[in-house]
């Protein structure tokens, strides 16, 4: 008998200390500015779970954050790391899905919106107030409406019949004309973003927490690690969420930081006075700033300076994740480009996503619109009417058609009257472009030097547009950030080269199937640019979808046809039948009026964020 109470209590204490092994650590860390700092706290980190362990570190030490292009090798944004997750446990619909960005997923909402708005109003337009109010329902029934679920159940199984009775019954709702109206904007974004084989941040939220209640093994991956959370308050709404999600039962540390004016250079060197012989003159400060820069570009200080008057304390906190990260406000993170230069990194992404998914029809109305390309929106109006009456995606609709074209033969050719004849040298040089690079990806047989002539490629066709619409100077300094990145988000962790007291590289996701590995290499960058570019307010602006419209008054807009122009029918096309007086009020005043709370005026002025989003440029 005693030996049996020994052996539970052996077991018992077994468990507890495997499940405690399971728990992860996160050290939430204020936003740094400089490669040498995130080293120091990198080494503290180290030093304190190694505290009292002979070996080397036990767990592997991911950094999480927003810190810009130059920073990543170093540090990687949290919606990399679970789209790591889903890449490694196959829970992505196919292997050549990629992320939407949050700037695209609204251009996806106002685009499903607008085409509703046309068939009930005849008006290819969406106010801005409806695709945050889209967007929002969609986080609510993501996230609020998950939690509310799991108190239903519990509720449910205690008291059945009052739990049906506090809550709208379902066929209630389904007769409310506001709420089936809202149903069918998300169920057009949904069936958009799956045609397109695209997937958003929702959908990586569900499929992680799916993955999280029937399998372990997703658990123990996730405990084996150490987790320094850097600029929570920078994160995207969703980031927040997925983190919350994937280290609900972390031990959370909190890192205090402390930097003198002067970072990396002893106090000991300066007199006070002023006036002694060490004092730091204009010069030095100049030479300290220049070598900080350098250190930054190269992410990886070789020696730390002895007296640095950076410093570190820790402290943990009791509280769960949830509550560490909700204490964090909201604040916008400033872009490493200006607006020119956006652009152009806007264009080289979207070369690289039509490359690995040619389903993507925003990355194509993207470079459909770039200067030089000249596919004017009736053109694509045309494409879309061909693609409609062969059920083909746009993409193939264009490679399909270029191709017999050039076949020759009365077999091969279009109808005499085929309105795409018209664009066929746009769409020529369009399809010519793409398959320079597809040829790459399928020849070249070393990876990274395959994906490296992409990017070259795409680079020296932006460098060639007629007219020159955009500065080479411009192009080149975007291009040799994005390859940086690339280089240090890809490098082998065997390499020589590789720079020590940062953790792991993150390593290239391995993917099942037939997909070449240059792919999979231009597929990393592409995670990793999916949590980039605009945020969730700014971007809604009264220039959204403009793309080269600049905020500052000083410089000069490049006129181009917007994404959602491309989309709309041209003008003198089919408007389409009225569908009332209730579709001329915005979502927001039918959502007001439905839960018995009183709208604005018409005649009171609109707000900025409530001007409607037209498709003119």
């Amino acid at each position: 008998m005693n030996n049996q109470e020994v052996t539970s209590e052996e077991s018992t204490k077994s468990s507890v200390e495997a499940k405690e092994m399971l728990r992860p650590k996160v050290f939430i860390v204020p936003a740094l500015d400089k490669a040498a700092n995130r080293e120091i706290v990198y080494r503290k980190v180290k030093d304190y779970i190694t505290e009292g362990i002979e070996d080397e570190c036990p767990a592997e030490i991911v950094h999480l954050g927003h810190c810009g292009w130059t920073a990543v090798g170093q540090v990687i944004s949290p919606t990399y790391f679970a789209m790591g997750l889903c890449r490694k446990f196959n829970l992505l619909p196919s292997e050549r899905c990629t992320l939407l960005p949050l700037r695209d997923q609204y251009q996806a909402i106002q685009l499903c919106l607008a085409r509703i708005n046309k068939r009930k109003s005849g008006e290819f337009s969406a106010p801005v107030s409806d695709v945050l109010d889209v967007w929002n329902e969609l986080y609510r029934e993501t996230v609020t409406l998950e939690k509310a679920a799991k108190q239903f159940l519990i509720e449910e199984e205690s008291n059945d019949v009052d739990c049906h009775l506090n809550l709208p019954s379902s066929r209630r709702k389904s007769h409310d004309p506001v709420v089936r109206e809202m149903q069918e904007i998300v169920h057009d974004y949904q069936e958009f973003i799956k045609s397109s084989g695209f997937i958003d941040h929702f959908f990586i939220f569900d499929a992680l927490e799916k993955q999280l209640k029937k399998e372990h093994e997703i658990t123990e991956h996730i405990g084996s690690k150490v987790f320094i959370l850097e600029g929570v308050d920078q994160m995207l709404a969703m980031e927040r969420e997925v983190l919350k999600l994937l280290l609900k039962d972390a031990q959370v540390i909190k890192v205090s930081v402390e930097e003198s004016l002067v970072d990396g250079i002893p106090l000991s060197d300066f007199d006070m006075s002023g006036i002694g012989e060490d004092a730091m003159n204009t010069s030095q400060m100049s030479e300290a700033n220049s070598k900080d820069e350098e250190t930054v570009g190269d992410c990886a200080p070789s020696v730390l300076p002895k007296d640095s008057p950076f410093s570190v304390e820790m402290e943990v906190l009791d509280s769960s994740l949830n509550e560490g990260i909700e204490d964090f406000s909201r604040t916008t993170l400033p872009s490493d480009f200006s607006d020119s230069e956006l652009y152009v990194e806007h264009l080289l992404l979207a070369h690289i996503r039509l490359l690995i998914n040619t389903r993507d029809e925003l990355a194509l109305a993207t470079l459909c619109t770039m200067p030089g390309r000249e596919i004017t929106q009736q053109g694509f109006y045309d494409i879309k009417e061909e693609a409609l009456k062969k059920n083909m995606p746009l993409y193939q609709t264009i490679l399909s058609f270029i191709m017999r074209l050039r076949l020759g033969g009365k077999g091969y050719q279009a109808d005499p009257d085929c309105p795409v004849l018209c664009h066929s040298k746009p769409l020529g040089e369009f399809v010519d472009s793409i398959m320079k690079l597809q040829t790459i990806v399928e020849e070249e047989p070393n990876p990274r030097k395959g994906a490296v002539k992409v990017l070259s490629l795409i680079k020296n066709g932006l460098l060639r547009i007629r007219g020159r619409a955009l500065k080479a100077a411009c192009i080149e300094k975007v291009w040799e950030i994005l390859y940086a990145a690339f280089c240090r988000l890809t490098q082998d962790p065997d390499d020589d080269g590789e720079s020590k007291g940062l953790g792991d590289k993150p390593k290239i996701q391995q993917t099942t199937g037939a997909l070449r590995p240059c792919l999979k290499l231009l597929i990393a960058l592409c995670d990793e640019a999916s949590s980039r570019g605009a945020e969730e307010v700014e971007s809604l602006g009264e220039n959204f979808l403009t793309q080269c419209a600049s905020s500052k008054k000083t410089t000069t807009p490049i006129r181009i046809p917007t994404v959602l122009s491309l989309f709309s029918s041209p003008v003198g096309g089919d408007t389409g039948s009225k569908g009332g007086e209730d579709c001329d009020s915005s979502l927001i005043m039918r959502l007001m009026t439905c839960k018995g709370q009183t709208p604005k005026t018409l005649n009171a002025p609109r707000m900025k964020d409530e001007r409607k989003l037209n498709c003119y440029f």
